[in-house]
């Protein structure tokens, strides 16, 4: 069978002399139809790897497992050991998600377009939606988004806009600014040396005025705050350590919510503290999706909600086949990508 592995030098390797594994108990063989390409599946290491930490495909055999049987459609999430990039993968049955897709035609096989677009979806939703429940987002927050141009942020952004968010998304690039408008962005933000904070405070400018008074009203023992709702509510950091602060000072006080879940701008060197650097009543938390519980994952309705209801936008760039390797590679690292990049295997073995 064939064998896509990452080599140290980076470059993307076929081999078609594997050996297909043998079924296992508790383990599920798939014959995979259709990958995404990550960056992280191109991180290189010392030595040699077999790539991909997610695909879609069908069941070849289901090792005894209750509730999925031979041919059924399901997507296969492998963040520990990867290797998914082959034309057979046995993997946990912990890592295999069953999913329910209708085909184009009635009656007929998926399609290599469905199936392109079901690879789209896993791994890109499953973090959108991850993060948006780490910062509880709400119909009319104000969310940032840095790094709106990955697959991840353009996904974020669609998401969000059908929960009745107010979006704005930064990107470096002027000419990716309609895209990101027609993905369902408010306001598109030039990142720039410096930051971006006070762009974003005075695109949500409101500052309100609080007086209190005790129940006397007695003069000298009121009080007057104000509580300073300038910048935005929620805000999604995919670009790293290197941006965090400017995107904690880009947001409301008290109450805004920064998730840091990205390091698109690179690991770089940083001096920030966590004590002087996040300001007060201001909130920092993570997301990594490797550490979802899969069993809890509402993947079908994710897939319904793109596939079958248009609910969200899937933000499939481009589709490449087997021959396409080194391309597909480059296109990637290149940041020439709008979207997800998706492999689709030929049915031929």
């Amino acid at each position: 069978m064939r064998v896509i592995s990452l080599q140290p030098s980076g470059d993307l390797t076929l081999s078609t002399d594997a050996v297909k594994p043998s079924p296992r108990p508790n383990h599920i063989l798939v014959r995979v139809r259709a990958f995404a390409v990550n960056r992280q599946d191109l991180k290189i290491g010392p030595s040699v790897k077999d790539a991909g930490v997610e695909c879609v495909g069908s069941v070849e055999d289901a090792g005894g497992v209750k509730g999925l049987r031979v041919g059924a459609t399901v997507a296969v999430l492998s963040f520990g050991e990867g290797g998914l990039w082959k034309d057979y993968c046995l993997v946990p049955a912990k890592c295999v998600i069953p999913l329910q897709v209708s085909p184009a035609t009635p009656g007929s096989p998926l399609d290599p377009a469905t199936w392109a677009k079901l690879a789209a979806i896993p791994l890109t939703f499953l973090t959108a939606f991850g993060i948006l429940d780490n910062l509880d987002l709400r119909k009319h927050d104000r969310l940032l988004i840095r790094g709106g141009t990955s697959s991840i942020g353009l996904t974020i952004a669609s998401v969000a806009k059908a929960l009745g968010a107010v979006v704005a998304t930064t990107t470096r690039d002027p000419t990716k600014a309609p895209n990101l408008s027609e993905n369902g962005a408010d306001f598109v933000i030039l990142e720039r040396e410096g930051g971006i904070k006070d762009d974003v405070r005075m695109m949500f400018a409101s500052k309100e005025t609080f007086t209190s008074t005790d129940e006397l009203s007695t003069p000298a023992l009121s009080t007057t705050r104000i509580n300073d709702s300038a910048g935005a509510d929620k805000c999604v950091d995919l670009l790293g350590v290197n941006t965090v602060q400017d995107s904690l000072l880009a947001l409301k006080g008290p109450g805004g919510i920064c998730c840091l879940a990205g390091s698109l701008g690179g690991s770089g060197s940083t001096s920030f503290n966590p004590i002087k650097d996040i300001p007060s009543g201001v909130y920092l938390t993570t997301f990594a999706v490797d550490r979802v519980d899969m069993g809890k994952v509402p993947l079908q309705e994710i897939v319904d909600r793109v596939l079958e209801r248009g609910e969200y936008r899937l933000n499939l760039d481009r589709i490449f086949g087997l021959e396409d390797l080194d391309k597909v590679k480059d296109y990637v690292e290149g940041n020439k990508a709008r979207g997800k990049v998706v492999v689709v295997l030929p049915n031929e073995l």
